[in-house]
């Protein structure tokens, strides 16, 4: 658990999963001064802003795929600025409000999003978060929290997906099973990285999704947890419910039980999804 000192600060820190993602509290300035980063609230106003992504990524990622811009986009975006905060809650317990003014992202060159920061210094814990009682944390109940949270969630990805819909026609259920598959795959790659195994992470996201689903009925495929078996124990993995087209650019004849194909996409068989992760982890091991 992060420490009390600036509760917001230390969540982000540990959910930061490399030194290529930053997360972080704004400092001074607002929105920060640096190149490439966007307040959310101007991204959703500006009707120019997401059809101008759009076209980068078909010049770019997308291959002049507009379905496959609308998954990436769609799914890069709303999972930074709302599966992020998803995973804390599932980890640590912690979450903050997701008003668009005060969340800012970085756009990569790529086109994907590897940086977030947040203006207010707010974030909800529960009453026995070490963090309780210090300035500006809001105190919740378990259940109250959860439901806030997904709330939040529901709020703030309804406009985000419906202008990467407007500009791509890319199907709205498919970006809410891409971020289901984001949010129980975040939560269960952090897990992993830990390097050791919480039986309750699944069940949390599992929990948690099911709120989101009781908000959104375009929340249809869910993400299924396969467990792997490799030298080092079991890791546990999260199979994706919706597949995000990348097969659609690969570079080469796509095949289900080869490439062409993410590890964890739907369309691959669950031996060659498990044989592939164990090779992955046989891999990091050495």
């Amino acid at each position: 658990m992060p420490s009390p000192s600036n509760p917001l600060e230390d969540t982000l820190r540990c959910l930061s999963n490399s030194d290529e993602v930053d997360l972080r509290l704004s400092g001074k300035s607002w929105p920060p001064l640096e190149d490439r980063w966007y307040v959310l609230s101007d991204v959703l106003s500006d009707a120019e802003v997401v059809p101008g992504w759009v076209e980068d990524l078909l010049a770019g990622e997308a291959r002049g795929r507009r379905d496959v811009a609308g998954s990436y986009l769609a799914s890069w975006l709303a999972g930074m600025v709302a599966g992020t905060p998803a995973v804390a809650f599932i980890a640590l317990n912690r979450a903050w409000p997701l008003e668009p003014e005060s969340i800012a992202v970085h756009r990569h060159a790529g086109g994907w999003f590897d940086g977030m920061v947040l203006r207010s210094p707010e974030i909800w814990v529960l009453p026995e978060d070490p963090a309780a009682g210090t300035p500006h944390t809001v105190v919740l109940d378990p259940v109250e929290l959860q439901l806030r949270l997904a709330q939040e969630v529901v709020r703030l990805v309804e406009p985000i997906f419906a202008a990467v819909r407007s500009a791509t026609r890319f199907p709205t259920r498919s970006m809410w099973g891409s971020l289901a598959d984001g949010i129980a795959g975040m939560a269960l790659w952090r897990e992993w990285r830990s390097g050791s195994a919480q039986p309750a992470t699944w069940d949390r996201a599992g929990e948690f999704l099911d709120r989101l689903q009781e908000r959104s009925r375009l929340l249809k495929a869910r993400p299924a947890l396969t467990e792997v078996v490799w030298s080092g124990g079991t890791a546990r993995f999260a199979a994706r419910g919706t597949c995000c087209l990348y097969f659609k650019v690969f570079d080469g004849k796509p095949d289900p039980d080869g490439e062409g194909y993410c590890t964890s996409c739907p369309f691959r068989c669950e031996d060659c999804r498990h044989s592939r992760w164990v090779e992955w982890l046989e891999e990091q091991s050495h």
